[in-house]
């Protein structure tokens, strides 16, 4: 009988492992920082997608933030300095703290002004820290033009307008992916989202150069 029972069990043991491996093997590691950054960034609707299901993990806000503050820093000490000492590093991104937290505002009320309850603010301020590719490529390609050509003054006069046009778009649709795909929000209601996001950070920056009276000059008549 021992024998028998013996028997019966092994195929069991041998499908139950069999079971296991095979769902190791059909686990997908997680994507690295700069894989998840690439990846919204050249198919973010397919990306955020992936996260909005599960099939890959939250991108960590912590994360993204401390990464658009060490290339907005890393590009103001190559750009002011043209080297990149730990301690210009530190300070530029001490300086400029206030940019992740308004972005994580813009964000937060955008979420709250169309879509309160139905998606998670923490989540969105995430998803859209790992949508902020296109404009760290940005700051790498103007300072690769203000370090390596010989002439940086013109070439960036040149190149920076369609380069931050077309930096301001690819942005906007890989927002619109975080809020539609990410997190799964209807499309009118994404847009919105979009939309008012885009709005406060415009008005932010207007609202900053005016402060710091370097706007007004330039648009007002001089007596």
């Amino acid at each position: 009988m021992n024998h028998l029972l013996g028997r019966t069990d092994a195929p069991a043991t041998s499908s139950g492992h069999s079971t296991t491996a095979r769902q190791i093997a059909n686990v997908k590691p997680p994507m690295s920082d700069l894989s998840l950054t690439l990846r919204v960034m050249a198919q973010p609707f397919r990306t955020y997608g992936a996260i909005a299901r599960g099939d890959e993990p939250m991108p960590d806000w912590r994360v993204g933030a401390l990464k658009l503050l060490f290339v907005l820093a890393s590009f103001v000490a190559l750009t002011a300095t043209g080297r990149l000492a730990p301690i210009e590093i530190v300070v530029a991104m001490v300086s400029f703290t206030y940019v992740p937290v308004v972005h994580a505002a813009s964000t937060a009320l955008a979420v709250r002004a169309v879509a309160k309850g139905k998606a998670s603010t923490k989540d969105a301020i995430a998803l859209a820290y790992a949508g902020y590719g296109p404009w760290l490529l940005f700051f790498v390609i103007v300072s690769g033009l203000a370090l390596f050509v010989p002439s940086p003054a013109q070439t960036l006069l040149r190149v920076v307008p369609p380069l931050v046009l077309v930096t301001f778009v690819w942005g906007i649709v890989v927002t619109y992916g975080s809020f539609r795909r990410g997190l799964e929000l209807a499309g009118a209601r994404a847009g919105a989202a979009t939309f008012i996001h885009y709005l406060i950070m415009i008005a932010f920056v207007v609202g900053y150069y005016v402060i710091a009276g370097a706007l007004l000059p330039q648009v007002l008549p001089q007596p």
